[in-house]
């Protein structure tokens, strides 16, 4: 407390010992970079020495004495006393002492001449990271050769920034205001060195694009965006020292921006840009400091364990939206350490211990925020099915927060309906235990978020016995068939998935979860995905889709997996090293292989297909068993069906009997439950009216969760209203009730009424009863009759079954087509008969195939971590084998935001050998995004957009078409 802001002035110094953790002051310069001892630096045995400059822009001055380790800190203060002279005022110029492990090594000389060489001939993003890097190393290391680098890297960057008019991509130099205050003061800097490089910061902070014009308050979070953070470092910088509001808006700004960020759900319904989004509102609460505003509120802790959820049983972030990566934590690791060290909660070091990828500091440049003494603690209570809300931003916002960018899309989505909101959810996550080895799985609740995937319903991701089995990861692949999803086709025609299923059901229970959610309007029809996992044996998925409108229905159930596929007519078995998935219909569907985008050798899509004609109110319906065989048998579950909604699962301890309730099949218990898992020693419901099992009834007064465990003696009861438990006098006197009850005695029987809440009940187990299997008997006989219309089908044959799976009714079909605008004959894609191409290297690996698939959820573009993604120029265009002749292009743009500039495009044509500019007149569509180009018909063997500016900041073309006549 003595050495806190406050105690910070002009003709005052200080001394301070220790580490992160060690005292609140300590912990302050630490946040803000100007000392960096923690549990990991400079490591063990190794000490800091640094003189702290004029922090808080209030004066004064510090000797920081630091280390990872006692030992550490005592070196540190020898070093310090042989610096000191004999007698006389002590005055210690600036200084910078370090060795240790984690202690970056001196420059050397070659490197130091190679690096002078890469700065003379770099652009502006190479030379801001060198300036950067070479400051931070300084600073870390003490290395006089790094700050020496710094300023003559600093020097050039000004030479750039002169001839810029807008600084709008800041990468790599992100952090240089920051990293700028650490290094000024070095001896290696003259006085005029520090007057002239502060103007050039200063100079390049007022061309920042997030100070330049006004930031207004938004109903919807933003996303990731590294130039917010430069802006954020900058207004810091020369508000501190000089008193300076840059432009006269930066700190309204970066509050304003901030302001709208302070939710624990991104923007980003992506993890990978979702964790870069929580970096930068870190740095901007640690350092503003606004503690109470996202720690304190609760945000952080939300924001944690969103986190935590969607990391599966591996330590790999699931991976949604745009997230391509199978192995990988994205940029949640270190702010996982920082909330272990404000929370001083074992929860988050536990989990990020776990984690695929391990803490590095690198998103706090180099500040690990790693401390001793707090013990892991597993997060226990993220186990069984977990159901992340939906945040009130995106549900008040649909139109603005849940879209594709493409109006007519939009528009059908707007249409759609929308759950009630507590019916709502983010994710849902299944799991028993955090064990790699046990099963994980992870559905999606919004489609259509920023990056625009569908996966609300889908299941994002599978993972056991330490492997990835169905995943969702892709990068730019919104596609409907790019998820584990139902795609519903109504009279030759599709629509998009609606973007918000409802949670309609959800039982939590000891040796069962079950779920039931629901996209409601679907193309004419709601689809409902019902869960049933049977812990550690399989997981059922029991996919219905009952039409609202009468249609011609064409349905397709998308399984995507890792390893490699053996298929059989009513399943398939996948390998991956050591390891096997399987999943087993109930013969219902046709199946289709397909590759995935972008192409891979070990990823496949299996495509289950049924067609029907439905009336209203009618369903068709998939049952699809999974799970991972450990033993000998590759296939230990089979599934058959009863009815739509209802199957006999074969499993490792029997036959069960599950689905959808209430159920009334002939011969089979009758069910009052919304969904239910039944064994002979077992019973399982979700949201039941009732149930009976041996000598134990049970009567709710309003729906309940029961699992009933004759085998075991024990019985799981959860209600919001009382439940009346009904047994026999001798069972209950063996019967424990873990809760208060009241009690009542008739007629030989006891009734207990269970207050509302969760109980758990244990009495006198049923020796005999393991050995039943009472279910076996029909089961055989359906599997029988399963295997005997999948050889018929085999065979070209076809029974009831068979006619019910594969109806094909007459259709009447509508196309779209392009007519030459004065003939009004047919006009042909010349885009399509040719091959798309990129020809600059700033184009290199924008997937130009994507902008002729005839798809508009896919795009062309150069991916945004890409080095060369705001290099210019760049292209995009079509090549042929021989002559055609072109006189109009249609370029759908991903949006208006990301079209060129008005004076940034030209559309050019090969002649000879060399690109032409053609004199076009551009017709753009109401929203922007579309841009036709008519010009003069002209002859050539290639057509192209050469891109030299940006409407904002890069180039994404959905779609190009190409005629040869106004169109």
């Amino acid at each position: 407390e003595q050495a806190g802001r406050d105690a910070w002035r002009e003709g005052r110094s200080l001394i301070l010992l220790g580490r992160l953790g060690s005292n609140a002051a300590v912990d302050e310069l630490y946040i803000n970079h100007y000392l960096c001892a923690d549990a990991r630096y400079p490591g063990e045995g190794g000490y800091e020495l640094r003189t702290i400059h004029d922090p808080w822009g209030s004066g004064g001055a510090a000797i920081f004495l630091g280390g990872s380790d006692d030992a550490g800190v005592a070196l540190a203060i020898e070093r310090f006393a042989e610096l000191l002279p004999e007698g006389g005022e002590i005055v210690l110029a600036h200084t910078v002492r370090a060795a240790g492990p984690a202690v970056p090594q001196p420059l050397t000389e070659a490197s130091i001449a190679a690096i002078r060489e890469q700065i003379a001939a770099s652009n502006f993003r190479a030379v801001g990271e060198r300036a950067s890097s070479a400051a931070l190393n300084y600073h870390r290391s003490g290395d006089a050769n790094q700050a020496i680098i710094a300023k003559e890297a600093l020097y050039r960057l000004g030479e750039i920034v002169e001839t810029m008019d807008v600084v709008d991509d800041s990468r790599g130099s992100v952090y240089l205001p920051l990293v700028f205050d650490l290094v000024e003061e070095s001896v290696e800097w003259s006085d005029a060195d520090r007057e002239q490089l502060s103007r050039n910061l200063y100079v390049f902070s007022t061309k920042l694009r997030e100070l330049i014009a006004d930031t207004e308050p938004t109903p919807i979070p933003h996303g990731n965006n590294w130039n917010v953070q430069t802006a954020w470092e900058a207004t810091r910088y020369f508000s501190k020292y000089y008193g300076i509001d840059i432009n006269g808006r930066a700190e309204r700004n970066m509050d304003t921006y901030f302001g709208s960020n302070m939710t624990w759900k991104s923007r980003e319904d992506c993890p990978g840009y979702g964790s870069m989004t929580v970096i930068d509102n870190l740095h901007y609460v640690l350092k503003k400091p606004d503690f109470a505003a996202y720690f304190d509120s609760g945000i952080a802790r939300q924001m944690a364990d969103y986190q935590m959820t969607v990391t599966d049983n591996r330590g790999s972030l699931a991976g949604f939206g745009d997230y391509s990566a199978i192995n990988g934590n994205g940029h949640f690791v270190d702010p996982m350490s920082v909330l272990a060290w404000y929370y001083d909660d074992g929860r988050y070091i536990w989990m990020r211990d776990k984690m695929y990828e391990k803490p590095s500091g690198a998103e706090f440049l180099g500040q690990a925020f790693l401390i001793d003494g707090i013990e892991p603690v597993e997060p226990t209570d993220l186990l069984g099915v977990h159901v992340l809300p939906l945040e009130d931003w995106i549900y008040d916002n649909r139109d603005l927060a849940l879209n594709t960018g493409v109006p007519s899309t939009d528009a059908l989505l707007a249409q759609g309906e929308a759950p009630p909101h507590e019916d709502c959810f983010d994710k849902i996550s299944y799991r028993d235990s955090f064990d790699p080895s046990s099963e994980y799985l992870l559905l999606g609740g919004q489609s259509h978020g920023y990056h625009s995937h569908p996966d609300g319903n889908a299941i994002i991701s599978f993972t056991d016995q330490d492997r990835l089995w169905l995943f969702d990861s892709g990068y730019f692949v919104p596609d409907t068939v790019e998820h584990n999803t139902m795609m519903i086709v109504r009279d030759g025609l599709f629509q998009p998935v609606p973007r918000l299923p409802a949670l309609e059901a959800m039982g939590d229970l000891p040796s069962a979860v079950m779920t039931r959610t629901t996209l409601r309007g679907y193309n004419g029809a709601d689809w409902s995905r019902n869960i049933i996992w049977a812990k550690g044996k399989y997981t059922l998925v029991l996919d219905e889709v009952t039409a609202r409108e009468p249609g011609d229905y064409g349905l397709q159930c998308v399984w995507r997996v890792i390893g490699e596929p053996e298929q059989s007519a009513d399943r398939v078995l996948v390998r991956q090293t050591g390891a096997r998935f399987a999943l087993v219909s109930d013969g219902a569907p046709t199946w289709e292989q397909r590759g995935v985008t972008p192409e891979s050798a070990a990823r496949r899509s299996l495509l289950q297909s049924q067609n029907a004609e439905l009336g209203a109110g009618e369903t068709i319906s998939f049952a699809n068993a999974f799970c991972c065989p450990t033993g000998e048998a590759d296939f230990p579950v089979d599934v058959v069906r009863v009815l739509d909604g209802v199957v006999l699962v074969s499993g490792p301890d029997g036959v069960a009997y599950a689905g959808v309730g209430p159920a009334h099949p002939q011969g089979l218990p009758q069910v009052e439950a919304r969904l239910f898992h039944i064994t002979d020693t077992r019973i399982s419901l979700a949201d039941a009216t009732s149930a009976e099992i041996g000598d134990i009834e049970v009567r709710p007064e309003a729906l309940a969760d029961v699992e009933i465990d004759l085998a075991a003696g024990r019985a799981v009861i959860a209600s919001e209203a009382p439940v009346v438990l009904e047994i026999s006098e001798a069972l209950a006197r063996t019967m424990e009730v873990v809760s208060a009850a009241q009690l009542a005695v008739r007629d030989g029987r006891v009734a207990l009424t269970l207050a509302p809440g969760r109980h758990e009940l244990r009495f006198a187990a049923d020796e005999g009863a393991a050995g039943a299997d009472s279910f076996r008997g029909l089961y055989d006989v359906l599997a029988r009759r399963k295997a005997e219309m999948l050889a018929q089908r085999a065979g070209g044959g076809e029974d009831a079954g068979e006619a019910l799976f594969a109806h094909e009714p007459a259709r009447e079909e509508t196309r779209t087509f392009f007519a030459d605008i004065e003939t009004g004959e047919e006009l042909p894609d010349l885009a399509r008969q040719g091959a798309a191409s990129v020809w600059t290297e700033a184009q290199a690996g924008a997937s130009p195939r994507n902008a002729v698939d005839g798809n508009l959820e896919t795009y062309s573009a150069v991916g945004s971590s890409a080095p060369h993604v705001t290099d210019l120029p760049k292209d995009i265009g079509v090549e042929w084998g021989q002559p055609v002749t072109v006189g109009q292009a249609w370029f759908y743009h991903h949006s208006a935001a990301y079209a060129p500039a008005e004076d940034g495009h030209d559309i050019q044509a090969w002649i000879g050998d060399e690109w032409v500019s053609l004199d076009d007149t551009v017709v753009k569509s109401d929203d922007g995004a579309t841009w036709v180009h008519s010009f003069e018909p002209v002859e050539t063997t290639r057509l192209r957009l050469f891109v030299t500016g940006f409407a904002q900041m890069r180039t994404a073309v959905r779609e190009m078409k190409m005629f040869a006549a106004q169109a």
